[in-house]
């Protein structure tokens, strides 16, 4: 189980430090869809471990918590994203500045959820 969370968080990473300098219109695209992958295939391997081996009434609550605070940051990201997209100066530094910030909580966010879900 832990190593499969490894390695999808090691392809997320190298996704997203091959972005390099595109716009922010594009790399914002990019990490919403990698994070969104990321996290549904950590959930689907969670949903199956859970139902084969079996887990505690904490370790469930703490998935839950954890995926409810991922779900509540892409809400934000998302909405950001919207709004980047819309934007008639796609330079808006309050906009750059907000999904800069979305997208440092929704990569920590992920990181917890992924540390929740992994089986020591």
């Amino acid at each position: 189980m832990k190593s499969i969370l490894l390695y999808i968080t090691l392809i997320t990473t190298l996704v997203l430090c091959g972005l390099g300098c595109q716009s922010i219109q594009t790399t914002s695209s990019k990490l919403l869809v990698s994070t969104a992958v990321t996290v549904n295939e950590a959930m689907q391997v969670w949903i199956k471990y859970a139902s084969t081996h079996g887990i505690t009434e904490e370790q469930d609550q703490r998935a839950r918590a954890a995926y409810s605070q991922y779900q509540v940051i892409m809400k934000q990201a998302l909405e950001i994203h919207a709004s980047l997209m819309k934007a008639s100066d796609k330079n808006d530094p309050t906009l750059s500045v907000a999904w800069i910030d979305v997208s440092k909580q929704l990569a920590t966010s992920m990181s917890f959820l992924l540390s929740s879900i992994s089986v020591k």
